[in-house]
Protein backbone atom coordinates (compact mmCIF):
# COMPACT_ATOMS: atom_id res chain seq x y z
CA UNK A 1 0.00 0.00 0.00
CA UNK A 2 1.08 3.45 -0.81
CA UNK A 3 0.56 6.01 1.65
CA UNK A 4 -1.44 9.24 0.60
CA UNK A 5 -0.27 12.67 1.83
CA UNK A 6 -2.67 15.25 1.81
CA UNK A 7 -0.15 18.47 1.60
CA UNK A 8 -4.02 21.00 1.04
CA UNK A 9 -5.12 23.40 3.58
CA UNK A 10 -7.33 22.61 6.04
CA UNK A 11 -9.14 25.30 7.51
CA UNK A 12 -11.64 23.87 10.69
CA UNK A 13 -15.17 25.44 11.66
CA UNK A 14 -13.92 26.93 14.40
CA UNK A 15 -11.34 28.88 12.28
CA UNK A 16 -14.21 29.69 9.94
CA UNK A 17 -16.55 30.62 12.94
CA UNK A 18 -13.78 33.15 14.17
CA UNK A 19 -13.53 34.52 11.11
CA UNK A 20 -16.92 35.41 10.78
CA UNK A 21 -17.19 37.28 13.97
CA UNK A 22 -14.18 39.07 13.99
CA UNK A 23 -15.22 40.51 10.36
CA UNK A 24 -19.00 41.26 12.24
CA UNK A 25 -16.95 43.29 15.05
CA UNK A 26 -15.01 44.83 12.43
CA UNK A 27 -18.11 45.76 10.51
CA UNK A 28 -20.12 47.18 13.98
CA UNK A 29 -16.93 49.04 15.29
CA UNK A 30 -16.81 51.07 11.65
CA UNK A 31 -20.78 52.23 12.27
CA UNK A 32 -20.19 53.07 15.55
CA UNK A 33 -17.18 55.09 14.71
CA UNK A 34 -19.35 56.72 12.05
CA UNK A 35 -22.17 57.43 13.71
CA UNK A 36 -20.20 58.73 16.48
CA UNK A 37 -17.96 61.07 14.22
CA UNK A 38 -21.80 62.32 12.91
CA UNK A 39 -22.73 63.13 16.71
CA UNK A 40 -19.86 65.20 17.31
CA UNK A 41 -20.29 67.22 13.99
CA UNK A 42 -23.87 67.36 15.03
CA UNK A 43 -22.80 69.29 18.28
CA UNK A 44 -20.31 71.25 17.19
CA UNK A 45 -22.91 72.46 15.04
CA UNK A 46 -25.32 73.27 18.07
CA UNK A 47 -22.37 74.62 20.09
CA UNK A 48 -21.75 77.85 17.39
CA UNK A 49 -25.34 78.10 16.85
CA UNK A 50 -26.20 78.14 20.55
CA UNK A 51 -22.25 81.10 21.02
CA UNK A 52 -23.51 82.94 18.13
CA UNK A 53 -26.87 83.53 19.93
CA UNK A 54 -25.43 84.74 23.24
CA UNK A 55 -22.70 86.71 21.11
CA UNK A 56 -25.76 87.98 19.42
CA UNK A 57 -28.06 88.25 22.89
CA UNK A 58 -24.98 90.32 24.62
CA UNK A 59 -24.34 92.76 21.70
CA UNK A 60 -28.36 93.38 21.94
CA UNK A 61 -27.85 93.77 26.03
CA UNK A 62 -25.41 96.43 25.52
CA UNK A 63 -27.17 98.39 23.46
CA UNK A 64 -30.17 98.22 25.00
CA UNK A 65 -28.52 99.65 27.92
CA UNK A 66 -26.80 102.04 26.30
CA UNK A 67 -30.76 103.89 25.32
CA UNK A 68 -31.49 103.28 28.76
CA UNK A 69 -28.64 105.41 29.77
CA UNK A 70 -29.26 107.96 26.94
CA UNK A 71 -33.12 108.33 28.10
CA UNK A 72 -32.15 108.69 31.81
CA UNK A 73 -29.64 111.15 30.66
CA UNK A 74 -32.40 113.26 29.04
CA UNK A 75 -31.33 112.33 25.22
CA UNK A 76 -33.38 113.02 22.47
CA UNK A 77 -34.68 110.28 19.86
CA UNK A 78 -32.24 111.90 17.31
CA UNK A 79 -29.80 112.21 19.11
CA UNK A 80 -29.75 108.62 20.54
CA UNK A 81 -29.76 107.08 16.45
CA UNK A 82 -26.95 109.39 15.33
CA UNK A 83 -24.61 108.56 18.52
CA UNK A 84 -25.88 104.32 18.04
CA UNK A 85 -26.42 104.63 14.37
CA UNK A 86 -22.55 103.86 13.88
CA UNK A 87 -22.35 100.95 16.12
CA UNK A 88 -26.14 99.37 15.23
CA UNK A 89 -27.26 98.99 11.99
CA UNK A 90 -30.60 99.54 11.21
CA UNK A 91 -31.78 101.61 14.46
CA UNK A 92 -34.76 103.03 14.28
CA UNK A 93 -35.88 105.62 17.55
CA UNK A 94 -38.76 107.58 17.78
CA UNK A 95 -40.49 109.09 20.18
CA UNK A 96 -42.31 105.86 21.32
CA UNK A 97 -39.81 103.21 20.44
CA UNK A 98 -36.48 102.22 19.51
CA UNK A 99 -36.10 99.15 17.17
CA UNK A 100 -32.73 97.31 15.86
CA UNK A 101 -31.14 94.36 14.45
CA UNK A 102 -28.43 92.73 15.59
CA UNK A 103 -26.84 89.90 12.92
CA UNK A 104 -26.60 86.51 14.22
CA UNK A 105 -25.31 85.34 10.90
CA UNK A 106 -25.93 84.95 7.53
CA UNK A 107 -28.73 82.58 8.43
CA UNK A 108 -30.13 84.16 11.56
CA UNK A 109 -30.78 87.83 13.40
CA UNK A 110 -31.92 89.25 16.33
CA UNK A 111 -34.79 91.99 15.97
CA UNK A 112 -35.17 93.88 19.24
CA UNK A 113 -38.33 96.09 19.67
CA UNK A 114 -37.73 98.74 23.04
CA UNK A 115 -40.51 101.06 24.01
CA UNK A 116 -39.74 104.31 25.40
CA UNK A 117 -41.00 106.70 27.52
CA UNK A 118 -39.09 110.00 27.44
CA UNK A 119 -41.16 111.91 30.22
CA UNK A 120 -41.06 108.63 32.86
CA UNK A 121 -37.09 108.07 31.96
CA UNK A 122 -37.86 104.08 31.43
CA UNK A 123 -37.54 101.56 28.79
CA UNK A 124 -39.41 98.20 28.27
CA UNK A 125 -38.71 95.27 25.95
CA UNK A 126 -41.49 95.05 23.59
CA UNK A 127 -40.20 91.82 21.50
CA UNK A 128 -36.66 90.28 21.34
CA UNK A 129 -36.68 87.59 18.89
CA UNK A 130 -34.63 85.70 16.93
CA UNK A 131 -35.28 85.69 13.03
CA UNK A 132 -34.68 82.87 10.95
CA UNK A 133 -33.77 83.73 6.99
CA UNK A 134 -32.94 80.15 6.40
CA UNK A 135 -35.12 77.36 7.48
CA UNK A 136 -32.30 74.64 6.82
CA UNK A 137 -30.17 73.99 10.46
CA UNK A 138 -30.98 77.37 12.11
CA UNK A 139 -33.96 76.34 13.96
CA UNK A 140 -33.60 78.41 17.63
CA UNK A 141 -36.39 80.53 18.10
CA UNK A 142 -35.81 83.67 20.81
CA UNK A 143 -39.20 84.52 22.79
CA UNK A 144 -41.68 87.02 22.19
CA UNK A 145 -43.06 89.84 24.86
Amino acid sequence: MEKIKNIGFSIGYTSLIMIFVILVFVSFSALSYTQANNDLSRINKAIDVIDENYQADTTAMQVKMAIDEMVINGFTPEEIENTLKSEVNGIIVNQNSANYIIIISSKAYLNVELGLDFDQKTITVKSWVVENTSADEYNLKGFDL
